[in-house]
């Protein structure tokens, strides 16, 4: 399922609150197994393996399959909904996982849980469709089948075929890219610019957490604002992003050799999960590759 569902999402998870950081020392290290959060996915172990999820759960409402020995697979899109609402998309395998049904329904219902963010295990707040005489069900799909020697190949396919039943939205030219960027980049070099310590904040410093509006390398962080602004932004914009990464490189790696993932005012320094000390770690290695492939 685009955008929700990959390889049934069948890995190791821990039930932990947004946003989700591991916190126990023996799931942390690099020889560990993926662990996930506890979303939608089949089970790993015994019992019941199934994935039940709305079609608007997912990027598009589709489900793809591929057999890497069979070296064979297909794709099943469908519609999101109809009148009563978005439809369900599950899949639910045998006891011995030999087999596995695919299942579109209208509308969508979740008998028992439905998953809310960071928790699969969220009691079902689907209600059944109440049908009058004569009112008709009608689910549209289109089924496509594929040979293909590699998992892209599904993707691939997917690409090709995934407007065939959900066309493309009209794009609605409110105002040129050149103008938001513009927009953007006065705000951050205005607001978001700390010339001080020399590094762009998240956002405004405020509200009830200051310090995840202050600086975070990753996520919605200040190290991800200056690649745009490296690449398309004006001098006084390239000088900041130089001067960011001298700050960031001087000043924000911690004695492990990773970098801290957030801070506050250019001097305290915070890492992984501040609710548990265990996880104090972060990285950024590979967005700082992306940089050096712009400049």
């Amino acid at each position: 399922m685009p955008g929700a569902v990959y390889n049934g999402n069948r890995f190791i998870s821990r039930n932990i609150p947004y946003s989700p950081k591991l916190k126990d020392i023996e799931d942390i290290g690099i020889d560990k197994p993926m662990i996930i959060s506890d979303v939608p996915r089949l089970n790993t172990g015994m019992g019941r393996s199934a994935i039940q999820e709305r079609s608007g759960g997912a990027a598009l409402p589709c489900i793809g399959v591929y057999s890497p020995v069979k070296q064979w697979g297909f794709l099943i899109f469908t519609m999101q909904g109809d009148q009563h609402g978005d439809f369900g998309l599950s899949i639910t395998e045998n006891h011995d996982r030999s087999q596995a049904e695919i299942c579109i329904s209208a509308p969508v219902v979740r008998e028992i849980t439905q998953y809310t963010l960071c928790n699969n295990s969220a009691p079902s707040t689907d209600k059944p469709a109440d049908y009058g005489p004569g009112e008709e069900v009608n689910i549209l799909f289109k089924t496509i089948e594929f040979n293909g020697d590699t998992l892209n190949c599904l993707f691939v396919k997917y690409n090709m075929h995934k407007n065939d039943l959900m066309p493309k939205p009209k794009v609605r030219q409110l105002l040129p890219l050149s103008v938001c960027f513009t927009a953007i980049e006065e705000k951050f070099n205005r607001d978001n610019w700390n010339p001080g310590a020399g590094y762009y904040s998240v956002g405004m410093k405020d509200g009830k957490y200051p310090f995840l509006q202050d600086w975070q390398i990753g996520w919605t962080g200040g190290m991800i604002s200056t690649l745009p602004l490296l690449a398309q932004g004006n001098v006084q914009s390239q000088d900041n992003v130089r001067r960011n990464f001298e700050w960031v490189f001087a000043k924000g790696i911690s004695t492990s050799g990773f970098f801290y993932d957030s801070g506050e005012q250019g001097k305290f320094w915070y890492g992984g999960d501040i609710r548990n000390e265990l996880t104090k770690t972060g990285t950024w290695c590979a967005k700082a590759a992306m940089h050096c492939i712009t400049s």
